[in-house]
């Protein structure tokens, strides 16, 4: 049986293998520490899409032909999580989850770049977009300090590709 996704997007294999361990480990570390269910709903749900996406892709067989950068990141997304899981408490982790993050947007962005990429501007927009709900979140719980760096790269990372699908849609 053969999955199709919608418009024939092609996932970056190695972003969204990376974001899916990433949002798992953030999600067991997040729920433990947080003391309402209702908290952690926000990190449940980002589980349930990169794990979605991760999982119709290689069911599929339909993601972009890995590179070396794509196996790099993949390396440096595994020791990642794996530093992550091992750090102490404090700054440390996030800045590594940051790093990780932002690393693994790379192939996404370099195959629109190439063109050989297709992505739905919208879905990255709404998904920018949800860091800002975040971020409120976090003012409101008056939490302000190193979880508010997650939600910028959010932004960034989510926001580059929302612009670079645009841009990319408009030249074909």
């Amino acid at each position: 049986m053969s999955l199709q996704i919608k418009g024939g997007i092609k996932p970056a294999f190695s972003t969204w293998f990376v974001w899916a361990l990433l949002t798992i480990a953030n999600c067991l570390t997040y729920s433990a520490v947080s003391k309402h269910w209702t908290e952690s709903l926000n990190v449940w749900g980002a589980v349930a899409m990169n794990c979605s996406v991760f999982l119709i892709a290689l069911v599929s067989r339909n993601y972009k032909p890995l590179r070396l950068v794509d196996y790099t990141i993949i390396v440096g997304g595994l020791l990642g999580i794996t530093l992550y899981l091992t750090c102490p408490k404090g700054p440390l982790p996030n800045l590594i989850v940051c790093a990780c993050i932002f690393l693994s947007i790379l192939p996404t962005l370099d195959g629109l770049k190439r063109r050989n990429g297709k992505e739905n501007a919208t879905a990255w927009l709404l998904i920018a977009l949800s860091y800002f709900f975040f971020i409120g979140v976090i003012f409101v719980r008056k939490e302000v300090g190193w979880n508010l760096v997650y939600q910028l790269v959010g932004i960034a990372t989510n926001g580059a590709v929302w612009i670079a699908a645009r841009k990319t849609s408009r030249e074909k």
